[in-house]
């Protein structure tokens, strides 16, 4: 008898993301992305440069374990959503101006107190990005920050925004416009492969 396939590699990715890092009792696990460009663009589904327009409301991350597409019974994991208006895109499709990027920023019962996500850094809006992101299965249209580094500020310099220590240390501020190019030329090098 065949198994069927309940989920995909990336709603795991996103779902053990959410319930280890948010984890009342702990500080939670850092999922690490890369330690360097061409890592963080093979492990995103979609890496854009763009501003966020705004807020876009909240979503429950936490997924029943046997049907991703229902919500999980007794926990919710409560993400921020943000409208991003695309500038570039590095890798991955879209098919607007604009796209859903997610941001886990707590956890709890059902019903309950939610308890803050530890690592929980909020977009500000009007602030300009690169963003590396993965699809979430159970709404292909909306991508999850879901692991470390995702964020990169640009101003005039490219600043990681991570609570994961070794971020900054892997990724020193640089010029925002080389910074820029030398994503899209990571980007470039996974397609040639």
């Amino acid at each position: 008898m065949k198994m069927r396939k309940l989920f995909s590699a990336s709603t795991v990715l996103a779902v053990a993301f959410v319930i280890a890092a948010c984890s009342p009792t702990s500080e939670g696990v850092v999922t690490v992305g890369g330690r360097d460009l061409d890592s963080l663009v093979a492990a995103s589904d979609l890496v854009v440069i763009g501003s966020v327009v705004r807020e876009a409301g909240t979503r429950n991350l936490v997924r029943d374990p046997y049907d991703v597409l229902n919500e999980h019974s007794t926990l919710v994991g409560v993400a921020q959503d943000y409208e991003i208006r695309i500038e570039k895109v590095a890798k991955g499709t879209v098919g607007d101006s604009r796209v859903v990027v997610t941001n886990s920023r707590s956890m709890g019962r059902r019903g309950g107190e939610q308890v803050q996500h530890k690592r929980f850094l909020p977009l500000t809006v009007g602030g300009r990005y690169v963003l590396f992101a993965k699809r979430l299965a159970h709404a292909p249209t909306v991508y999850a920050l879901a692991f470390e580094p995702s964020v990169f500020e640009l101003g005039r310099t490219a600043t990681v925004r991570s609570t994961w220590a070794e971020a900054s240390v892997d990724f020193p501020p640089r010029p925002a416009e080389v910074f820029v190019t030398d994503v899209m030329d990571a980007a470039a090098k996974t397609r040639g492969r």
